[in-house]
């Protein structure tokens, strides 16, 4: 059956803009641009710290689309509560909190920075039509039918420290480490490997470590700041 879906304004998508973020973030190291990097850690810690309904409408994104393999019952238990905590958010507030962060990437970052490739998209954008209720109650079945096939399926890709064996493996550290060892920083090849060993959790690890990288950094900042 045929869903019927409607237009999807991606940049009232929470998750969609976190991803961006997190994507300008990881250019930033790479290219080594310390001004960029700042700015953008600046934009993810002010807005999505914890506390902010940004933080919290994120986080019901998360319990979505940064799972796979899971059974059935479990998808369709996280489904029900990724959907029951969204409620509670205000709505209002999320919105002014959304403007507030679409403003200031486009002052500081640009509109560039909601042009990413975000390889998780499509499935963000049928997340958004079910927390949205923008669908008849039968598209949205069928919406949260999709989820779920997607929160059960083993991924699209295996991550290399799988399917590479021990040898292989080597090789490709010894090679990276021989092109980039004298150039990069450690926090820039860190960065890297994460990017490039990471595609079958959707950069899950990479988006963790950029994550604690920005906690930490913000908390030295404002311990420096007292």
């Amino acid at each position: 059956m045929k869903i019927k879906k409607m237009k999807h304004n991606k940049k009232r998508n929470t998750a969609f803009l976190y991803e961006s973020l997190i994507k300008e973030l990881t250019l930033s190291i790479v290219n080594r641009d310390e001004r960029h990097k700042k700015i953008v850690e600046s934009i993810l810690y002010k807005f999505f710290k914890k506390g902010t309904c940004l933080n919290q409408d994120l986080d019901s994104y998360k319990a979505l689309y940064d799972v796979e393999r899971v059974s059935p019952r479990n998808a369709e238990r996280l489904l029900f509560e990724a959907q029951a905590k969204r409620k509670t958010i205000n709505k209002k507030n999320l919105f002014n909190e959304q403007t507030k962060l679409i403003d200031s990437i486009n002052k500081k970052l640009g509109k560039q920075a909601f042009g990413h490739y975000i390889s998780s998209y499509k499935h963000l954008a049928t997340i958004s039509q079910i927390f949205n209720n923008v669908s008849s109650v039968k598209s949205r079945v069928l919406l949260e039918n999709e989820v779920i096939k997607e929160m059960v399926s083993e991924g699209k890709s295996q991550s290399p420290s799988k399917s590479l064996d021990k040898t292989t493996y080597k090789i490709f550290s010894k090679s990276f480490n021989k092109k980039y060892g004298n150039h990069l920083l450690p926090e820039q090849k860190k960065v890297i490997q994460l990017y490039l060993l990471s595609s079958s959790d959707n950069h899950a690890s990479l988006k963790m470590f950029l994550e604690e990288e920005i906690v930490f950094l913000c908390s030295r900042s404002c311990q420096a700041g007292k």
